[in-house]
């Protein structure tokens, strides 16, 4: 008989049971700077938004973005995860610095691993 689960699965374990390792991360990484792009529009992004607010090419944000439906098969887009309070703060954060970086006229950043690694180890919570 299989011992019953004693705690919650992370969205990481869960997008790495799903997709494998290296889908998984990109996966995370597409609910990142997809609410990141959703907290600075003020609206959910379209893949093509999230693209042009992160200076990324179209092809490559519907790449991320299947990577993200494999690693989630179950949710119709990253707002349960992003919609989590530590990882909204964490959003929110992130579009404020964005901001304040075009202003000054700088190039956007890349999406940090650490906050995303963080974002990765929250219970998973449907």
């Amino acid at each position: 008989m299989a011992k019953p689960r004693t705690r919650q699965l992370t969205w990481l374990e869960v997008a790495i049971g799903n997709a494998g390792f290296r889908r998984a991360i990109t996966g995370m990484t597409w609910a990142y700077i997809w609410g990141v792009t959703r907290e600075a529009l003020g609206h959910d992004p379209s893949v093509d938004e999230v693209a042009d607010w992160w200076n990324s090419s179209r092809r490559t944000a519907f790449r991320d973005q299947a990577a993200f439906k494999a690693s989630f098969p179950m949710l119709d887009s990253p707002a349960v995860i992003v919609d989590q309070p530590e990882t909204l703060e964490a959003c929110r954060k992130m579009a404020r610095s964005m901001r304040q970086l075009i202003e000054s006229k700088k190039a956007r950043p890349k999406a940090p691993d650490l906050t995303i690694m963080q974002i990765g180890m929250r219970r998973a919570v449907f």
